[in-house]
């Protein structure tokens, strides 16, 4: 089961790698200062709770299309499959277990309860972080010639 989130997210993270490569934006410095003591950084970033409640939709939207039947279609794509015409995604995919709706119930919210808790984690450094990014940047800025 880990193995199918972790290959599950591959796709994602292929996504996320072109925006690592690209150019930093000029507005970067201005957009990330600290305002009255706080963190542009920190209040950029959604709050634990947004996750958790984020988490709980990806559940029952999840819940959802576990419950779409999909037995027809496998059948016209294997039509010597055992799958009756009525079966649902989840029941294909569990394969006959009858706990894989809570195992997948289970790694959502655990999912979501950690990267929850690392968004709070976050949050707290981001004061750090920035400034961090600037002394990077006015190193940058002196030891590379323009």
């Amino acid at each position: 089961m880990r193995r199918f989130v972790l290959v599950s997210c591959l796709p994602l993270l292929a996504l996320a790698a072109p925006a690592v490569a690209q150019p930093v934006d000029p507005l970067f410095e201005e957009e990330f200062v600290e305002q009255d003591g706080g963190s542009a950084l920190a209040d950029a970033l959604p709050h634990q709770f947004e996750i958790e409640e984020a988490g709980d939709r990806l559940g029952r939207s999840v819940g959802a299309i576990m419950d779409v039947p999909v037995g027809d279609v496998v059948r016209s794509i294997d039509p010597g499959a055992a799958v009756p015409p009525d079966a649902t995604l989840g029941e294909v995919a569990g394969r006959g277990d009858p706990e894989y709706r809570g195992h997948v119930e289970d790694q959502l919210g655990a999912m979501s309860l950690k990267l929850a808790d690392a968004m709070r984690l976050l949050r707290a450094r981001a004061p750090a972080i920035e400034r961090s990014l600037r002394d990077l940047t006015r190193n940058l800025e002196m030891a590379l010639p323009e």
